[in-house]
């Protein structure tokens, strides 16, 4: 299993790779994307400052398996445009608290 970094658009790969026996190295991955390695990279260490070209987003959702939608709520999310949202808050697992 790889080393988890990034952010979400980040997992969304990293999901992808360990789901290989042998894993494809990242510059593969990236380079069926079409996408560069250093590009990756800024993904995997969390410094993208904006939005992903829609090529490369369509892409990451091609190679992956992930709807689109989702890649993007991941870019978005990334990049501070859409708020993280919390899996375990109790009011999001449960409806009103009484």
């Amino acid at each position: 299993m790889s080393e988890s970094h990034g952010g979400q658009l980040w997992r969304i790969i990293e999901r992808y790779i360990d789901g290989f026996t042998y894993p494809p190295s990242e510059r593969a991955v990236a380079k069926k994307m079409g996408i560069k390695a250093t590009t990756m990279n800024n993904w995997k260490h969390a410094t993208m400052t904006r939005l992903p070209d829609v090529d490369h987003l369509e892409a990451i959702a091609r190679v992956t398996g992930v709807p689109y939608e989702e890649v993007m709520d991941a870019a978005l999310a990334d990049t501070g445009y859409l708020p993280v949202r919390k899996r375990d808050q109790p009011s999001q697992r449960r409806g009103k608290s009484s």
